[in-house]
């Protein structure tokens, strides 16, 4: 190594990244028989400002037999922990649609993961990318349980569907919108797997839909026996009132009015008889 004012045995070359979490040194013996002290390399990264992650091995094996022109990493920093997004975890494999009962659970919300900052070997520090809760696609007949804001259940019994954008659950019978309270009509699904569903399954329905007097009972089994599926079908009959009559008086005499007849035995319209009480 050479006095002060003289010139260096040794280039030290340092090369940062490009992302600034590791740095590399190169010596470059500038004499035949150059001489070097690990000084000179602290020297360096001091000057250039790399204070992060410095590989003290390196100082050893520099200090006992220098490596010259040999790239080495000198200084690693740290680089940001990616978290995790939130996301729902469904209790339902595949893509294909499944029964399920009311009150049955779907699916459950995980919560997001934070990751943890980096740091480069400038000492700067660099977050980690931002996390995002489990977006939350359109519900049909699906909702959260009211004891815990993370589950998912369904709302009916039904077939469910779930896709990027929805969850859904089809109903097996859908009750049309009664026009009175006398007539009831329903449409069933067709069932996609045998023993889905059964009348025993629609006569529940209609009984939570209050639907409680006059259920066609033969109307119930043909659905079923001769697969009436997807078509609107008079399921129950009301018995419509029959309006009474009002008392009254029933008399045995009724009351004739007769018209005077005069001398040649004509009516006279202008006067008339006494009123007689005729018996019926």
């Amino acid at each position: 190594m050479s006095d002060e004012g003289q010139k260096k045995d040794v280039d030290v070359v340092i090369e940062v990244s490009a992302d600034k979490f590791e740095a590399h040194v190169t010596l470059v013996p500038l004499t035949d028989s150059p001489e070097f002290s690990p000084d000179e390399l602290r020297d360096a990264l001091s000057e250039e400002g790399i204070k992060v992650g410095i590989q003290e091995e390196v100082f050893a094996l520099l200090k006992g037999e220098p490596q010259y022109n040999k790239k080495l990493l000198i200084a690693s920093g740290t680089k940001p922990k990616e978290g995790k997004h939130g996301k729902i975890n469904y209790f339902f494999e595949g893509k294909e649609a499944v029964k399920v009962k009311k009150d049955e659970k779907i699916g459950e919300l995980v919560p997001p993961e934070d990751g943890v900052d980096g740091i480069t070997v400038f000492g700067e520090e660099v977050p980690a990318p931002e996390v995002e809760k489990a977006k939350i696609p359109s519900l049909t007949n699906v909702e959260f349980s009211p004891d815990n804001d993370d589950l998912l259940l369904a709302r009916i019994d039904g077939y469910l569907f779930i896709d990027l954008d929805s969850i859904k659950v089809a109903p097996f019978f859908k009750l049309e919108e009664l026009a009175d309270e006398y007539e009831a009509y329903i449409e069933v699904k067709k069932p996609l797997h045998e023993n889905d569903f059964n009348g025993e399954d629609l006569k529940r329905f209609l009984k939570d839909c209050e639907i409680v007097f006059g259920i066609l009972e033969e109307e119930v089994k043909n659905i079923f026996q001769q697969e009436k599926y997807e078509q609107r079908l008079l399921i129950a009959r009301g018995r419509k009132v029959v309006h009474g009559k009002d008392g009254k008086i029933k008399y045995f005499f009724s009351t004739e009015v007769k018209h005077k007849i005069d001398e040649e035995g004509k009516a006279d319209y202008k006067e008339i008889d006494l009123i007689k009480n005729v018996k019926k």
